[in-house]
């Protein structure tokens, strides 16, 4: 279980060292934006839903959260050609086991609704990761202690 500090780049470092150890240091993982000098064949990960939603409150101070990331690989080959539709079959392949489970902040965590599509001339991988995080009564922002000291005396006047 997670404490909520940087649980995406969590991920994506995990994405990016399952990715790294199948296809080795021939391809390039980026984890941000690149503007110059991009260099094929290479990975793109990023996430692209993110939701949480509360489900077990051990005390009026913190609580379980489900964090649900779905993330996405994007992959360029290193040249578009006629042949590169069984590169993108064997990557896709590749990122299925690569994938399945990954190393978050050092515990597994298992992918689910991997799918993979191609849309102008880039290989799409797509993967969701569940798991929990502990929000504490320090997590929470200074702004919701304020209104909740401004309703309290409301209600007490």
């Amino acid at each position: 279980m997670e404490k909520n500090k940087q649980v995406i780049k969590n991920v994506i470092d995990g994405m990016a060292k399952a990715i790294h150890k199948e296809f080795g240091s021939e391809y390039k993982i980026y984890t941000e934006a690149v503007k110059q000098g991009l260099k094929a064949p290479c990975f793109f990960i990023g996430c692209t839903e993110s939701a949480e939603e509360e489900k077990l409150a051990r005390g009026p101070s913190d609580g379980r959260y489900l964090r649900r990331q779905k993330m996405e690989v994007l992959y360029l080959p290193k040249n578009k050609n006629k042949e590169y539709k069984g590169e993108y079959n064997d990557v896709t392949d590749r990122l299925y086991d690569a994938l399945y489970y990954i190393d978050h902040d050092g515990e597994l965590i298992r992918g689910t609704e991997l799918k993979s599509s191609t849309a102008e001339g880039i290989l799409v991988f797509s993967v969701v990761y569940e798991f929990f995080v502990i929000r504490t009564q320090e997590d929470k922002p200074e702004f919701m202690e304020r209104e909740k000291t401004h309703l309290k005396n409301i209600f007490e006047e």
